[in-house]
Parts: structure tokens; C-alpha cells; sequence
């Protein structure tokens, strides 16, 4: 029997729901794409009875979507949903290697985003997926694309009419800040390109900025500055991105150089704060100067 294909023994054991789950799920994974129609068309739908130890049709379907859509497998993806697979099934999973466990959600367009499969993105687009489903971190398709700084992925969302301007519920986080806070300064780029709001604050006070100069990313700061973010923006502790940028310790590199070299270029007068901490020996160690 030629790899990849069904014979007739395994075909009858396929049509009486023996084995179809690993079978279908490991062709998935493979990206097998004659494989899983094979096995599609060897086993319509079985009577279900009370206590089958087998999943369901259904079950199989909706499984095997996720994986498909995790391994950006397009073709696969788009013959399950041919087969009536849920296309905004969510799946949960275990973290790995923390001390505590944690379970997060992922339907087939957040692990399609995840991955960057562009062509994946496109045809749960095509077949009207929840863009606005959020994931155990209350991220949806747009913000996890922005922070993970998948700019393909990002650009087919927000052409598709995706929010650039969404706001996480319990946060007020915005795609741009979640984008500003990792460094992915063409995610802040294509954000801004396509509207992003330069003056949205947080639930905390703090705006993009803020969160850039936070976790140390000198290029996005300088992006962010040149685009005409307020610098001198205080969150609810009374910080500036100044401030955020020392207190974090960023003295190693140029970061806090680039963000009061803006300062200075920008002409903003210094606050009494800002006076304060510049007589500190932190911000001369941190500028190098």
C-alpha cells in the first residue's frame, strides 16, 4: 500500500469509526491533503450510540480543524469546512513549563494568526470566522496578529475591515500598545498607517509610548515619537516614558538616549519631575552621560 492512502481492510475498519480520529488527525498534521479527503469520504456519518467509546463525526471534524488551521494547512482547512466543521470551534490546551498550570482558548483563526498562515487567514476569512473572539488572554485576532508583529497577517485582518482601534475589556490595552510594548515597530507602522488612535491611554493611564519605553525598544520609541505620540503623557502612578524607560534599568544599551535626545529635539519643556530625575545619577548612567 502506497503511503498516504487507505486500502480496502483499512477502508471497512474507516467506515465503522475504527481508528478515523488518529488516522484523520495525524493526516493533518502531515498537511496530507488526498489523505484526509480519503478518509472523509470512507466514513459518512455513523449512528452514535449512548456510552460509544468513539467520538463523533462532528467531534473528529472540529478537532481536526484546529490542527489544520495550527499547521497552516489551507486546502485541508477549507475540505473540513466543506464538511460542516465548527469554524469558530475553540480548543483549549495546557501551558507548558510554568510552575502552575494554565489553560488557554484558541479557535482556528487565532492559531491560523499565531502561525502567520496567510492563505489559512484568508479562507476562514472567506468563510465569515469570528474575527472578534478573544483568547484566554482576552486577545482577539487583530491584537494577537499586532503583537506578535505578523505584518502579513496583520494587513490581510484590517483590509478584511478588522478594528484597528479595539480595546481589551479588562485592560483598555489597544492593538498599537500591545504592538509598542514587544518591539514590533512595523506592527506600530501599519497600525498607524491604517488609523491607529495616537492618543488612546489604557486602563492605567499610560499610552503607547509608554509601554514602548517600558519594555526597553529604542527603534519603536523613535518611531512612535517621530509619528507625534505625547511624550510628556503621565500614567496613574505619575510616570512619563521617561521615567518607565529608567526605572526599568535600560542603561546598557542607547534606549533612554534615543528617548531624551527626542525629548530635547522635540523642545518640551521639562516637568519639575523630569528635573528630579535627570539630577539622578540613574539617568546620567542610563544616557551615558
Amino acid at each position: 500500500m502506497a503511503t498516504g492512502s487507505v486500502d480496502n481492510k483499512e477502508c471497512e475498519q474507516v467506515k465503522k469509526g475504527v481508528n478515523i480520529e488518529n488516522r484523520l488527525l495525524s493526516a493533518c498534521e502531515e498537511g496530507q491533503t488526498e489523505l484526509v479527503k480519503q478518509l472523509l469520504t470512507a466514513n459518512p456519518e455513523r449512528e452514535i450510540k449512548e456510552g460509544d467509546p468513539l467520538p463523533s463525526r462532528q467531534d473528529t471534524l472540529n478537532k481536526a480543524l484546529n490542527i489544520a488551521a495550527k499547521g497552516g494547512h489551507a486546502q485541508i482547512v477549507e475540505t473540513f469546512l466543506q464538511y460542516n466543521a465548527n469554524i469558530n470551534v475553540v480548543e483549549k490546551y495546557r501551558s507548558v513549563g510554568v510552575p502552575f498550570v494554565m489553560y488557554f482558548r484558541r479557535t482556528p483563526l487565532l492559531w491560523a494568526v499565531e502561525g502567520d498562515h496567510i492563505e489559512t487567514i484568508k479562507i476562514l476569512l472567506k468563510w465569515n470566522a469570528d474575527t472578534e473572539y478573544k483568547d484566554s488572554e482576552g486577545l482577539n485576532a487583530v491584537a494577537l496578529a499586532a503583537k506578535c508583529g505578523h505584518i502579513e497577517s496583520l494587513t490581510v485582518l484590517l483590509e478584511a475591515g478588522c478594528s484597528v482601534n479595539w480595546v481589551h475589556s479588562t485592560t483598555g490595552r489597544s492593538p498599537l500598545s500591545l504592538a509598542a510594548e514587544h518591539g514590533q515597530t512595523k506592527s506600530v507602522a501599519l497600525l498607524i498607517q491604517y488609523g491607529a488612535n495616537l492618543e488612546h491611554l489604557c486602563n492605567y493611564g499610560g499610552n503607547a509610548l509608554s509601554y514602548a519605553a517600558y519594555g526597553g525598544h529604542p527603534e519603536t520609541v523613535r518611531f512612535l515619537l517621530d509619528a507625534g505620540v505625547n511624550l510628556n503623557c503621565r500614567d496613574v502612578n505619575g510616570n512619563t516614558s521617561l521615567m518607565l524607560a529608567c526605572q526599568q534599568g535600560h542603561s546598557e544599551t542607547v534606549k533612554v538616549s534615543i528617548l531624551y535626545t527626542s525629548f530635547k529635539l522635540h523642545g518640551v519643556p521639562c516637568s519639575k519631575d523630569h528635573s528630579i530625575l535627570m539630577r539622578k545619577p540613574v539617568f546620567y548612567d542610563c544616557c551615558g552621560l
